[in-house]
């Protein structure tokens, strides 16, 4: 079972059971990040019948808002937030020479007051789209502990 490859109490590789028994593969093993909530495992991104993998994009209307800001060649839309509500925010970079990842995350009230303004890394990162996934993770978690109820991404 995996979870015998996993630490108990931070839920990460316990490395010294994984090098003993997979030495070769230990490498790849690390690129697969545990699940923190102990959930069983499931299949997701499910292979198409042309053998490639399918995301749902959607487009937004141009009427949806008149606030339009341009940022690296991208229109971003942005929509007043209710008072009361937390904004969450995240950010993350990604090494792939050394499958390194810095995540960045902030809950706040307002543009000048942060609940949570934190960050880390982590190791055996494989994509840059697992590097986003896993700072929008952090944010949850963050969001989660605060027992946040109304929180905005």
């Amino acid at each position: 079972m995996v979870s015998y490859l996993l630490t108990r109490v931070s839920i990460l590789w316990n490395k010294q059971q994984v090098e003993l028994l997979f030495p070769e593969t230990a490498h790849l093993i690390y690129l697969i990040q545990p699940s923190r909530l102990k959930a069983e495992d499931s299949f997701t991104w499910q292979r198409t019948k042309s053998g490639t993998y399918g995301l749902l994009a959607t487009k937004s209307s141009s009427k949806a808002s008149k606030s339009h800001e341009q940022r690296n060649g991208m229109q971003c839309k942005w929509k007043v937030v209710l008072a009361g509500t937390i904004v969450c925010n995240s950010n993350a970079s990604w090494t792939r020479d050394i499958q390194k990842a810095g995540l960045g995350w902030t809950l706040a009230q307002d543009k000048t007051t942060f609940k949570v303004k934190d960050s880390t890394y982590t190791t055996h990162v494989k994509s840059p789209l697992l590097t986003e996934a896993l700072a929008l993770r952090e944010v949850v978690t963050s969001a989660v502990n605060l027992s946040l109820s109304n929180v905005w991404f």
